[in-house]
Formats: C-alpha cells, structure tokens, sequence
C-alpha cells in the first residue's frame, strides 16, 4: 500500500504555483496515494490535478498566507494583513482536516502558507515548498520569524541553491528541487505551424511575453521595449490582458498601471503590432511561434518561462538579478540587461533579431540547460526517493516510541 501525500495549494489564479501543483502531483503519484486541497474556484486547475493522477478535494474560504517575499506585499500594506491576521482563524479546521485525512506527508505548496507547520499531525512528515525568492536580509527581522516558522517542518524545499542560502536555515533538513516539467514543447508544434496558427508573418520577428499586465513581471517595460524596436514586430503580449479605460475598475494602483501598459502599447509603429492574447492554458503554441521569451522583471522573482522557453529550443531575454545566476547564463542560453530599462531589452532584441544564428545558438543553449536542470523524471525522482526515506524513519520511530 502506497503511503498518501496531501498537498496544499492556496491561490485559485492561474500561475507558476499552480502549475508546479500538477508537475509535482504527476511526479509523486507512482510512489504515493496524492490527494490535493485547493481553493472551490480553481475548477480548471482541479481538473489538471485529477488528470495527474490525484484526488481533488476543495476549500470553500481564501486560504490566509503571510505573503512576505520579494514582489509580495509591503508590511505596511493593508492587504497583507488582511491575509495574516485570518490565519489564527483557521488553524482550528486545517488541523481536523488533516487528522481525518491521516497522511504520512504534508506538504505545504508554498512559503506563504509556511503557518500549516503548526497543525500538521506529529504523525506526518510536513514538508514546506518555498517558491519565492526572498525580500531583503535574512536579518531581518520579519525574515527571522518566518525562519522560525519554517524551522517547524520536517523538510523546507528551495527551487535553487540561491534560495536556499539565501534562507540559510539550520536545525532543520532542506534540499533544492527545481521546477520541473515533462518536455511538452519539442514535438507539440513547428514554427512554421504555430504562426499559421495564430496569424503570426512567417518573416517577422515575434518576441513573447507571459506575465500579464503586471508591475513586478514588467509588462510595461516589455511595450516599451517593442515601441523603440526599428523593425516589423509581431509581439505576443500573454496573460492578464491591460483593461480599456472604460473598463478600468478596482484598485486604483492596477487601473493606473494599466493604463500605463496601455499608453506604452499605443506608442508602437504601423510596422508593429503588440496583440494580447490573455490568458492561455496550453502555452506550447506561443513559444513554438515566439523567437525569444522575454521575462522584464523588476524585483528578484522566480521564472518558470525561462526553462520552459528552453524546452521549446527558445532563447530568453531577462532582467540581470544576482538570483538569476543559474537559470540564465549571459551569452550562452539567453541576454540579460539591466532592469527596468527597457532601452536594454529593445537592444538585446535587436541584436537576436540581427543574428538568427545568435538567437539559434541561445536557443540550443537554453535547451541543454533545461534537460539537465529542469527534466521531470530526474527531479521528482529524486525527490520521491527524500520523501519515501522521510517517512520510513517516521514509521520506525513512531513504533519505537510505542514500545
């Protein structure tokens, strides 16, 4: 019989969490009985869970987080301590949701819930998935209680060794496991046949972004980047699409930075086009058809894009971060340039649109770095086997302590 693993994932909107939800799911469910908890909304993502082989069950309420790390809110911000200050509100029926599901392993799907540490049965390994990068010092002193927190599970899992001296935790096991996802993108589509499928010139060039209309992903970087390009552009703008100025409703800081997308798309040529495409489940098509991925972003945030562009034999361009080191190489599987300017970024397309050898090269680069790094067998692999040996010395020393 199969150990269970149940894991939980806070947040129903469509992202890189989500997705490694179902990536770690698909790579657990040979050596576990895996049953997932998300949000009652996350329909789409419920279904991409079941269909990797685990049990859906929902939650009803927005899941509280501490979302302190480098992009997440201020301390000072209202909302941050909206979602904190429910948490003591519902340790009381995490806790007996997890005592009636009797796992031998929790695992807390992200670093903003690091609080389930504090209900998780004695009985269970509880592993914490810290996907964000951290914001400032570990010395400080937010840092510091979060650490505390952490130190409660039985294993914290970082996506780099950035991330993880970063933290720099002592007194508890941590390991690396980076994103990892089966190769879906070298045989889906060719370039030729995914421009014809979105419309997209054969002879222009198509750079891809994926972020959304969002400050911390740079997409108003990325339009002005386009705009000061001296060429026939197609852009591929991915994700939450900007809103129209009639339509412009909710938080004053999205509808002014919306706004600000919008004004930087409008600058473009005749010869350019930025067309946005919102929010597409299935993405292999647009990096078939993309020449380069772009990832503008403005604060230290992890970039799935950037191995998935290495799959599809795609370089990236990406703002330069120091905890960006091993996921893109300067010059040999993508550019990096200076963040926030994006003079840099229409400097370094220009140069991949100049040099299709370059951006081959690049590509064929990122392509190596992702099966070596990022291969989803090899990953979870590895990991199974650190959760299999975990609960194995908590079964022995659970019958030891019942002699």
């Amino acid at each position: 019989m199969r150990p269970k693993l149940v894991a939980i994932h806070h947040s129903a909107a469509t992202g890189g969490g989500g997705r490694s939800l179902v990536d770690l799911v698909r790579g657990t469910t040979e050596n576990f009985e895996v049953v997932a908890y998300v949000p009652e909304s996350a329909t789409h993502l419920a279904s991409q869970i079941q269909d990797a082989g685990a049990i859906v069950k929902t939650f009803p309420d927005r899941m509280p987080k501490v979302p302190y790390y480098s992009g997440g809110d201020h301390l000072w911000h209202p909302r941050f301590w909206f979602y904190t200050c429910r948490v003591p509100w519902h340790l009381r029926a995490w806790g007996e949701r997890l005592v009636d599901e009797r796992p031998d392993v929790v695992v807390a799907n992200s670093g903003v819930i690091s609080w389930l540490a504090l209900v998780a049965p004695r009985t269970s390994v509880s592993v914490l998935m810290v996907r964000e990068t951290m914001r400032g010092s570990r010395r400080r002193i937010s840092n510091r209680v979060l650490s505390r927190i952490r130190k409660n599970f039985d294993l914290v899992v970082y996506l780099s060794n950035f991330d993880q001296m970063s933290d720099a935790l002592s007194g508890v096991e941590t390991m690396v496991v980076p994103d990892a996802s089966p190769n879906l993108m070298d045989t889906c589509w060719s370039k030729s046949a995914a421009r014809a499928a979105l419309g997209i010139d054969e002879r222009v060039f198509a750079p891809l972004y994926v972020g959304g209309s969002n400050a911390l992903k740079g997409a108003d970087i990325f339009c002005d980047a386009v705009a000061q390009l001296q060429r026939p552009v197609h852009a591929i703008f991915a994700g939450e699409p900007p809103r129209a100025p009639a339509n412009l409703r909710g938080h004053i800081r999205r509808r002014r930075f919306d706004r600000k997308v919008l004004k930087a798309s409008a600058r473009t040529s005749d010869r350019q086009d930025i067309e946005f495409v919102g929010v597409v489940q299935e993405p292999e098509v647009l990096f078939a058809a993309a020449d380069v991925i772009v990832c503008p972003i403005t604060q230290p945030h992890q970039l799935r894009p950037a191995y998935e562009a290495g799959f599809a034999r795609k370089p990236v361009i990406a703002s330069r971060f120091p905890h960006l080191a091993q996921c893109i190489a300067d010059e040999k599987n993508g550019l990096t340039f200076t963040p926030d300017s994006a003079t840099e970024l229409a400097s370094c397309m220009e140069r991949l649109a100049r040099d299709p050898n370059l951006a081959s090269a690049l590509g064929e680069g990122n392509h190596d770095h992702a099966m070596t790094v990022h291969d989803h067998a090899t990953v979870y692999g590895r990991f199974s086997q650190k959760l299999l040996e975990l609960t194995a010395k908590r079964a022995t020393s659970d019958r030891e302590e019942a002699r």
